[in-house]
């Protein structure tokens, strides 16, 4: 399947042809650590050229997998970000064969755009980045982890300091009330937490939605219905606020 291309989107940076920068999209949910990731190849910019972002997303219900985001949200965050959107429709329960195979087709189309080299933001999970680098070598793509192996006691708190904005949109509910949805993520946050739960939430125990910060041209406006379920996570029903 190929990639589906949000035309009205830019790279953050032109003229990667004449700077020899490598050029890189960004495997992006929506969430703190793909926005953390994305800060990382934009301040070396003299190395790295970000042609856009690339998210999966469930066809069934047009929302990206356990963070609950509808699909019209990345596009209005990509858009806020003046990036172009590269989007995988996958489908619903998704075999890792099927998955596979749709993003070895989305590579296909990437490395046609001249792009071949991919930034994830894992922070410490090894057999997730195992997993990622023997698929992308498969692919022959070059995964890059700018932030492994950062502390995420930290994470929230620099988020908030860098002058982001960041709501958490998913929690998994055997880890976390729904009281936690909504709410702002921030040095309060992680202080509110349960000390068994990671502060980044590294081992899925929530997920978040950067709506506004420094890399932003425009806030990302939101609006929400209420609350909805996906396996054992409870998730914010959010919809953009132009559909008020």
């Amino acid at each position: 399947m190929p990639i589906d291309i949000n035309a009205s989107g830019d790279s953050l940076f032109i003229d990667a042809a004449t700077g020899g920068r490598t050029p890189v999209v960004v495997s992006w949910s929506g969430g703190k650590d793909s926005l953390l990731a994305l800060e990382a190849v934009v301040s070396q910019s003299s190395a790295f050229e970000v042609r856009g972002l690339l998210t999966t997303y469930c066809g069934a219900t047009s929302r990206v997998a356990i963070h609950g985001t509808p699909l019209s949200l990345i596009r209005a965050q990509a858009a806020a970000l003046g990036l172009r959107l590269f989007t995988v429709e996958l489908p619903e329960n998704c075999p890792n064969v099927i998955y596979e195979s749709l993003l070895t087709d989305a590579w296909d189309s990437l490395k046609g755009l001249g792009i071949s080299t991919v930034v994830f933001g894992d922070l410490y999970l090894a057999d997730i980045r195992a997993y990622r680098e023997q698929l992308c070598g498969s692919m022959g793509v070059t995964p890059l982890f700018p932030l492994w192996q950062e502390r995420t006691l930290g994470i929230p708190g620099r988020l908030a300091g860098m002058g982001y904005t960041s709501v958490v949109c998913s929690v998994m509910s055997n880890w976390l009330s729904d009281e936690y949805l909504g709410r702002t993520l921030d040095e309060d946050f992680v202080h509110d937490l349960p000390p068994n739960v990671d502060p980044a939430g590294e081992n899925g125990e929530y997920h978040s939605f950067v709506v506004d910060g420094p890399l932003f041209r425009l806030p990302v406006g939101f609006g929400v219905r209420g609350t909805r379920d996906e396996g054992c996570y409870r998730q914010l029903d959010m919809f953009p606020a132009s559909d008020q």
